[in-house]
Formats: structure tokens, sequence, C-alpha cells
């Protein structure tokens, strides 16, 4: 078998099938190396150039000769390794290639990307090259079709397809299946031009939970097409995948290989964790935001305190880089974003940031409009995000990626960090671990996930830590919406820690959540029940003077209907207490029973307790029938079948008064039957006769 040619950064290597033997690929270069068949045509050369696009990389080395051979493909390949051209270029290739132009309706290609935001960044890229392909007056001209949710009702979807029809369409996958079922027989896109269908992020489509619909898409489709799928991990659901939508694809693995081995973050991506409590941990984000590697940071190679445990790589840090020009903070809850949207403009070393949010629970077009402002924003620029922008998303300039918090899914780590260091960028990226979570350190080794370890000081983070913490309260004492949030924030957390996939290394009793709260800056501790945890009780608010009861909203119709709020439960209280007075209750009420209960009024529940008190009674009259019965040399089953010799010794008495407890228990399992009956018959009725009002 031949071995793949292999270099200082990176290995590469492409299979014909699923047992074929390895070749090589071709050098990374220049895009006029490729030769015919494999040739770019000029305009396209042209707009490569424009873009800046100047070199090839390895993954569009191997990718674009084998597409415009017309073979399917199966391409894995690190993040940030430019995937995205490697399946837009050979798609322009193909379409302007063909013998018979495409007409306004026929589709000749079809991207699909798990994400609304993946899609549009694709369609994005592919805009360029088509405005760039229209100035040449021989060229066919190509038209692309942005189809997501949220962008723009379906029924004005399929408007703009049948009044403008296209060729190149981008997709996510519910809104393509949707439109491709009320396409019905081609009536308004015709697919039997169909040339290339992809697959971007393959592997996150199919974990989405997308593989029922992929079929059906599949199924609408020609057969006689090339296909791509493009992954930065191939999973066996992705292998499944392959074997019902390619044919004899040829496989195409581009990884990176360093001194120690293989690794599935780009080489110039330096990443390390951070030994940081999670008290400390926004304290430690913004040091290294507003300052980046300041002195108290150290190897540990250099301050003497190597742990060979801990140092999964034995390279020398690089010299101190100068603080990071834009940066995504990655956070585990959507909650915790909305928190920080609150209070982390307040804090002085972020004063010069751009400040940016965003998480799933945001609508369409807030996501899209963040991403814009966030791409376009002067350095530095901080985007807070959770995982929604972890994967397939090119923000140019990005420099440094933290993480307050470690993922869910380990395998969504490596996808956080290469949002820096693409394309050939040097980028950063840390993590944030207690002394409990140490462990994880190894498992991203054993990942390939190379990470080295990052000193500094215990008590470096001391003084802003508490600084932090009572900026975050003082905001929150201006607007109970801030309270609130935090209150939302620090449970949505703590739940999402305790179901950490990793939960032999993360545990939610091995972490202080008082001194976490107190960093957080919370007015009070939060109710938590069912979550293993440490106890709340030495929890100190920061005002002792502040009642969080007039704490107002600053949004004020928010405020106005909180006081309507509380007017209206003032009166159901004080009804609630002439209820109790008209019952004949005398004197102030116990604090057991002030309020009502969920139950019923509190005169009802007394009903109920003294009926209860009267079953137990004969309850207990009926047990002493049974024993003195039994004592008697009965069987404790007599039903009033009193013998002579009993009458004689003067029993009659116990057994008359046995009979009396049995007929009425007879008389109370009828009675009750009976009372059941009448209700279903009641039932019964009032539905008839409201069908009847109704008809």
């Amino acid at each position: 078998m031949k071995r793949p040619r292999e270099e200082s950064t990176s290995k590469k290597s492409v299979h014909h099938g699923p047992d074929a033997k390895r070749a090589r690929v071709a050098e990374s270069g220049e895009w006029t190396e490729f030769k015919d068949p494999c040739g770019l045509s000029q305009p396209v050369l042209e707009t490569l150039a424009l873009l800046g696009f100047t070199q090839m990389t390895p993954v569009q080395a191997a990718t674009i000769p084998l597409f415009l051979k017309r073979k399917d493909v199966i391409v894995e390949a690190v993040t940030g390794s430019g995937k995205t051209l490697a399946f837009v270029v050979p798609i322009l290739e193909m379409l302007l290639r063909r013998e018979q132009p495409l007409s306004r309706n026929e589709v000749g290609a079809i991207i699909i990307s798990p994400t609304r935001e993946l899609a549009s960044q694709t369609f994005t890229v592919l805009t360029p090259f088509l405005r760039h392909l229209e100035s040449h007056e021989n060229l066919p001209k190509l038209t692309s079709f942005l189809l997501t949710g949220g962008h723009r009702p379906v029924d004005q979807d399929l408007a703009l397809l049948r009044e403008e029809g296209t060729n190149i369409i981008v997709a996510t996958p519910g809104r393509l299946d949707d439109i491709l079922e009320r396409n019905g027989k081609n009536e308004i896109l015709k697919l039997g031009e169909l040339e290339v269908l992809v697959m971007d992020e393959a592997d996150r489509l199919l974990s989405l939970g997308f593989s029922s619909t992929l079929a059906k898409i599949l199924a609408r489709l020609p057969k006689q097409r090339r296909t791509g799928l493009f992954s930065a991990t191939v999973t066996d659901a992705l292998t499944e995948l392959s074997r019902t939508g390619l044919r004899n694809p040829a496989r195409v693995v581009v990884k990176v290989a360093d001194a120690q081995g293989e690794r599935k973050t780009p080489a110039e991506l330096d990443v390390m964790w951070v030994r940081a409590e999670h008290a400390d941990r926004m304290a430690a984000v913004v040091r290294w935001l507003s300052e980046g590697c300041i002195s108290e940071w150290e190897d540990q190679q250099q301050d003497g305190t190597t742990d060979e445990t801990s140092v999964t790589s034995p390279t020398s840090p690089p010299p101190p880089p100068p603080p990071p020009q834009k940066s995504i903070l990655y956070l585990s809850t959507c909650a915790h974003v909305d928190f920080l949207r609150h209070v982390l403009a307040k804090v002085p070393q972020l004063s010069s940031f751009s400040l940016h949010f965003l998480h799933g629970r945001m609508p369409h077009s807030g996501r899209t409009r963040t991403l814009s402002q966030f791409t376009l924003a002067p350095a530095p620029a901080l985007l807070v995000a959770t995982d929604v922008a972890a994967r397939g998303l090119d923000i140019p300039s990005v420099d440094a990626v933290a993480q307050l918090d470690p993922p869910m899914d380990p395998a969504q780590f490596a996808h956080r960090c290469g949002r820096a260091g693409r394309q050939g960028r040097q980028g950063r990226a840390a993590v944030f671990l207690a002394e409990a979570e140490d462990a994880y350190s190894e498992f991203l080794g054993v990942r390939k996930v190379p990470v080295r370890r990052v000193c500094f000081q215990p008590s470096s983070f001391a003084k802003l830590r508490d600084e932090l913490g009572g900026i975050f309260a003082r905001v929150a004492t201006t607007d109970r919406a801030v309270h609130e949030a935090g209150q939302r924030a620090f449970v949505a957390w703590c739940r999402a820690y305790s179901e950490h996939q990793l939960s032999y290394i993360f545990r939610l009793k091995d972490v202080e959540v008082v001194d976490m709260a107190k960093a957080w800056g919370l007015l009070k501790f939060p109710k938590m029940s069912g979550l293993p945890m440490k106890s709340s009780g030495s929890f100190q608010p920061p005002f002792s003077n502040l009642r969080l009861s007039s704490l107002a909203y600053g949004d004020p119709v928010r405020e106005k209907a909180r006081q309507k709020k509380l007017e209206e439960r003032t009166k159901a209280s004080v009804a609630s207490a002439s209820a109790v007075s008209s019952s004949g209750c005398t004197g102030k009420p116990s604090a057991k029973n002030a309020h009502p209960k969920p139950g019923g009024a509190w005169s009802l529940q007394k009903e109920r307790k003294e009926r209860r008190k009267e079953r137990r009674e004969k309850k207990g009259r009926k047990r002493e029938a049974i024993a003195k019965a039994r004592a008697n040399g009965g069987d404790g089953k007599t039903k009033g079948r009193a013998t002579s010799e009993s009458k004689d010794d003067g029993s009659s008495g116990d057994e008359n008064e046995w009979e009396e407890l049995q007929r009425e228990e007879r008389e109370a399992k009828k009675a009750k039957r009976a009372k059941k009956e009448k209700l279903v018959t009641e039932d019964g009725d009032d539905s008839d006769s409201s069908i009847g009002e109704l008809s």
C-alpha cells in the first residue's frame, strides 16, 4: 500500500472507493496549476484573485480535480481548511462547461447546510463569483437562491421561484424538503438537469436529526448526479448515508500533524487551558481579552512547576501576543448570554470593545444582524455566543476564542477553537478549568486536540473578581429584569453543568456555588431542588438593606404590569382573610393556615379534616370488634351470627355494634357508587346539551 505524502504541518490522503489504495494528491499551490481537463476557467481564476485567494489549501487541491472528473467524494478535513471553496469552485466550473446552458428554472446544483447561518455564509461566498461572471457576455448567466426558514415565508419563496427561477440552491434541509414537496411534478423547478448535490457539515446534518428529511430529499433528486459530503469528522451514520446517496465515492482525508502526531485543530492555532475556579473565570476572561497573556501567565516549564500529566505539548510557548482584536466567548446556555448582555457593557476593562451577543433562541433576523454587525465591527470586538456559532461560520479576523464553559458535547471543542486560526491565519484558544476538572486536558489529548497549560498566581484574580461581582450586583439593583436574568442564568448553568456528557469530570457537587453566585453579583441565591450541589446556607446578599419586593423594572410597561399584579394579589389575600373570618374561626390563624392552599378554601379543608377523623374513629371501632370476636373463639369475620353461648355471655352488645358497623360500611359504599353514577350521567347530559346548543 502506498503511504500518503507527509509534510511538517499536514498529511493528506485520497481513497477511491472504500477499500482502494491510497494515492498522492496534488501539491497545494496556485490555482493555475490545475491541468486539463481540471483546469479552471479564466473568469473563475479572476474572481479568486479579486477575493484574495491566491493559494490553494490541501483540501481544495485534492477535491476539485475529483469533482471535475465527475466522481462522488467524501471529504474529511479539519475546521478552517477551506472546504467551502472546495465545492463552490467545481460547481461553477461544471455548470459553465455544459454544452446546453441551463434555462431560467432548471436547477444545476443544490447545497444543503445544517443551519441558517452556515447557509447564509455559503450563499455569501457564492454571490461574488456569480456577480463577476455576469460581466462576461460570452458566459451563460447563472442565478442562485437562498432557502432557509425565517428568511421569508415559504409561500413567498415559492412565488419568487415561480417568477424568477434559479440554477443554484443553497438551503437548509427543512425548507428545501418543503419546497420540493410543493414542487409537484417539476411545475416550478426542473430538477432533471441537476449536476451536483453537496451536503456541507454532513455529520452535523445527521446529529441534528435530519436523517429522514435527507432521505426524502434524495428520493426526489435524479440518480445521475455528482454528490459530495463535506465534514470535519466522519461518523458511522455518515458512512451509512454515503452508501445510499453516493456511488463508489472517492474519500479525501486532510489531517494536520505535528511532532506529536495527528491533531484535529489547525497547526496555526495555539490551544491552551488555564486553571481557574468557577468564581474566577469571568475575571480571567476579562484580563485575557483586555491585556492578552499578562506577566502572571507563564508556561509550566518556565516556572518549574511542570506536571507531566497536564502538559500535552512539550514545546515552549510563543512570545506573549498582544490583546486579541476580534474574539468569541463561548457559554453553555442561552440564559447566560442574555445575562451578560445586561452587565458586560458596565465593565470598565471592556469599555473599548464592541460587544455582540448571539444564541439559538434569538429570531433568525436577529442572529443574522448580529453576525453581520460583528463581522463589520472595528477592533476590538467581542461576540458572546453559545454553540450556535461553533461550526461552519467563517468570520474574518477572529484571532482568539475563549471557552468560559467547556462544551456539553466534547466533539464541539475543536469546532469552537476552529473559529480562530482559519485559512492559515494565526489564532489562539483558551479553555478555563477548575482544579477538579484537570482530567479534561488529558481527555482532549486523547481526542487529538493538543493543549498546553498556562499558569497564573492563585490570588491574581481575587481583586478583579470582587470588582466584577460588585458591578454586576449594582446593575441588578437598577432593573428587576437584570436581577431575574441573573437568577435564570445561574439556574440554567447549574442544570447544564449537572447534565454534562463527561459527568465523571464535571460534577456539580464539586463546584463552590456560593462563591460563584457572589462572583455573578446575584442579589439572592436562587432556589434549586433536585440538583446535587453544596449547601447555599453561607450566601450573604450584597446589599442587606435591599428589599427585592420593591425592586422595579427599568421598562415602565413591565413595571406597570407588575404593580397591577401585586394589587390583584393583595385583593385576593384580603378576600381570603374575610372568608376565614366569616367561617367562624376566631383569633389570628396559624402561619400554617394563614393562606389558602391549592387544594381549596381553608373552611373546606377543615371539613375534610373532620371527615377523615370520623372515618378513622369508625375504623378503630371496627378493629376492636374484630379483635373481641377472635378473642371469643370466632374467626373475626362473623357477620352478626351470634350463638346462644355468646348471648348468655352478655356479648350481644358487641355483636350488635359489629352489625351496625358492617351495615354502615355497606351503605357508604352503595352511596359512593350512586354518587359516581350520578356524576357520569350529569356529565353526559351536559355534553349533549352543549352540543345541541352549538348546533
